[in-house]
């Protein structure tokens, strides 16, 4: 009787956690109504968070966490760019970059990873094209020379914000894992 209520405990542990995870992805992601600047910083900042949710439960309850925002934040979000942003890399490439990881090649890792974010990134500007329909009038002229500047300061960029959520993980894992495990594991 003990281990069926300390399972239904650590049950309903996950999907409180899962959910408070979501409700502050939610509120990042509905704040790029309020600060237009956050339209990339934010939903990066939402997707960092499911960081916890893969660490502290399962990949899978992360990537349920990851859908249940998308869903969400399609209807609550003011900024669609910020959504499409989310929806398209942030907040699944947290979750998929440790499965990438294990991989025994570092190069298949790393090659995976690149053309993740490619794919990505190319379907985030067919989305702000064709469904948002942003005006690209402005710099028509300028497309055949911009668009693989894009895609090269892109990667570059993107190979910085792999790192940087290496350091966080393990930033998290150094600081916070502990305590956030006591709290779940409390009686």
């Amino acid at each position: 009787m003990a281990d069926l209520q300390k399972k239904s405990r650590m049950g309903s542990m996950r999907v409180a956690f899962g959910g408070i995870i979501a409700a502050v992805d939610l509120v990042l992601l509905f704040l790029t109504g309020l600060f237009p600047m956050g339209t990339l910083a934010l939903p990066a900042l939402a997707g960092v968070l499911l960081l916890a949710v893969r660490i502290e439960v399962s990949a899978p309850w992360a990537a349920i966490t990851y859908g249940m925002v998308a869903v969400l934040s399609f209807f609550l979000s003011p900024d669609k760019q910020a959504y499409a942003l989310f929806t398209v890399f942030f907040g699944y490439y947290p979750v998929l970059k440790y499965t990438l990881e294990r991989l025994r090649h570092k190069a298949a890792s790393w090659g995976l990873k690149f053309a993740v974010f490619n794919a990505a990134l190319v379907l985030y500007g067919g989305i702000c094209l064709f469904l948002l329909q942003i005006d690209i009038t402005p710099i028509q002229d300028s497309l055949y020379w911009s668009v693989p500047l894009v895609l090269i300061f892109g990667n570059m960029i993107f190979w910085i914000y792999d790192r940087a959520l290496s350091g966080l993980a393990f930033l998290y894992w150094q600081r916070l894992h502990s305590a956030i495990n006591r709290l779940m594991r409390e009686k």
